[in-house]
């Protein structure tokens, strides 16, 4: 696996060490990182343009959030599989989504993802997506509508007429990774298994030693202290950005867009750390900020993001770990009445 060469995108400075130090136990060596989609499409191009300077000579895999500022994983996929600047149409891509929405799993896919990891995830998780796509790759498929791998599992039961109608499907083979085939209908793309020639010399490579995994696992437990610190830092901004939440003003879309992304954030990375309460009070959150019900910020909305904030806070504080047994129970109750009075007040107002 030190043959691979890994970039990592992602604006958690947090997620990216957590991403690498799982890769480097994993026995991968050329790892590179980027903080949002600009950015990794710059390095790209710099790989193609000048490798030396880039460090890398190709890049084999890239592993992207999906949610960032500036440029987001999606525009990412978009760029890396449909723009005639992509150094590699082919490069295979996992998407790791932090956010609890089929929705946004479903448009990873359908962008041109190989695979989809939602956070927490696991060290034994990324490894096995790391090794399915070394030694299972998915033919692409070119449609009108669509440029990327099969989105189909290996295990998904195809009918018989299915069946018989791809058959009828023209397949070619691409040696090009570059260009972009050309039909005005449907077709299968397949090309060499570059990354099984690559690391198995034409065979298939082994799953990671369990070993290596155990070791990955208690990496990522042991940067629970930096975890720690990080966390304080972000609530302690939670914290301020919901006090300067302003329905009246223009900003308040942005504003609350920052509380979104930093629940998310959150939401993402708690049950790593064995903090599953920070995880249910960051998507809690998440979800709160992202109803499209609501049309303006009233006392009682803002109450209910203090409300989260505050359980976040007492967790933190009290280093509430696991289900927090009494105590977590009575934070969750205390959330829960703040959602009931809420629900409450929107009904009498409405």
């Amino acid at each position: 696996m030190e043959r691979l060469s890994v970039l990592i995108v992602d604006d958690s400075a947090i997620s990216r060490t957590i991403i690498r130090r799982v890769l480097e136990i994993l026995g991968i060596r050329l790892i590179f990182s980027a903080e949002d989609g600009f950015q990794a499409a710059d390095f790209l191009r710099l790989v193609e343009a000048d490798p030396l300077k880039a460090g890398a000579s190709q890049i084999d895999l890239v592993i992207t959030d999906l949610i960032m500022p500036r440029c987001d994983g999606p525009s990412l996929i978009r760029w890396i599989r449909r723009s005639p600047a992509s150094p590699d149409r082919y490069t295979p891509i996992i998407a790791i989504s932090g956010a609890p929405a089929r929705e946004r799993v479903q448009l990873a896919r359908d962008l041109g993802a190989n695979e989809v990891l939602g956070k927490p995830f696991t060290a034994e998780a990324l490894g096995s997506k790391i090794v399915n796509i070394v030694n299972h790759p998915r033919p692409f498929v070119l449609a009108p509508d669509y440029f990327g791998p099969d989105r189909r599992g290996s295990q998904q039961v195809v009918s018989k007429e299915t069946r018989e109608a791809e058959r009828k499907i023209p397949t070619i083979w691409a040696e090009d990774r570059k260009a972009m085939p050309q039909s005005s209908g449907v077709l299968f793309i397949r090309q060499r298994n570059r990354l099984q020639d690559k690391l198995g010399g034409g065979a298939a490579v082994p799953p990671f030693d369990p070993l290596q995994v155990m070791q990955a696992e208690q990496s990522i437990r042991g940067l629970a202290s930096s975890y720690g610190d990080w966390i304080e830092d972000a609530i302690s901004k939670l914290r301020t950005f919901v006090s300067d939440l302003n329905f009246t003003s223009e900003a308040a879309a942005e504003q609350l867009a920052r509380i979104r992304s930093l629940a998310l954030e959150l939401g993402s990375q708690g049950g790593m750390f064995d903090y599953p309460l920070v995880t249910t009070f960051g998507y809690s959150l998440y979800a709160t900020t992202n109803d499209p019900n609501f049309e303006a910020i009233d006392d009682n909305y803002m109450a209910l993001l203090e409300a989260h904030v505050d359980g976040l806070e007492t967790v933190v504080r009290y280093q509430i770990t696991g289900d927090g047994g009494a105590i977590g129970r009575e934070i969750l109750e205390a959330l829960e009445k703040a959602r009931m009075k809420y629900r409450r007040m929107e009904a009498v107002a409405s």
